[in-house]
C-alpha cells in the first residue's frame, strides 16, 4: 500500500486509488488544518516527512517536488504530449498510410 497526497487538481485519482487499497489525502484538508501548507515547499517537504507521493498538476508544487528530490506525480502539458498524443499521433499516421 502506498500514500498520496492529491493537490486540488488531482483529487479525481482518489476513488481508483482507494479502490486499488492505496491511503488517500489532501492538500486541501492540510490547508485548512493548518496555514503554513498555504506554501507548496512546506506541503511537499510534509510529504516527504510522512513518506506520502504527492499527485500534482501544478507546476510550483511539481518543480518544488523535483527541486528537493520529493516523490512526486507531476501531471504536466508537456508529459501528457510526449506520452499520450504523440504515440497515438504516430498510431493514427500509420492506420492513415495503409489505407
Amino acid at each position: 500500500m502506498l500514500k498520496f497526497l492529491l493537490d486540488e487538481h488531482t483529487e479525481c485519482y482518489a476513488k481508483k486509488l482507494l479502490e486499488l487499497h492505496h491511503e488517500v489525502e489532501y492538500v486541501k484538508q492540510l490547508r485548512k488544518q493548518d496555514e503554513k501548507f498555504r506554501n507548496d515547499l512546506n506541503v511537499a517537504l510534509h510529504a516527504k516527512a510522512t513518506g506520502m507521493i504527492i499527485i500534482t498538476k501544478d507546476g510550483e508544487a511539481g518543480q518544488a517536488c523535483e527541486d528537493n528530490e520529493i516523490s512526486c506525480i507531476w501531471i504536466n502539458d508537456e508529459r501528457i504530449f510526449e506520452e499520450m498524443i504523440l504515440p497515438r499521433l504516430d498510431e493514427l499516421k500509420s492506420r492513415n498510410s495503409k489505407m
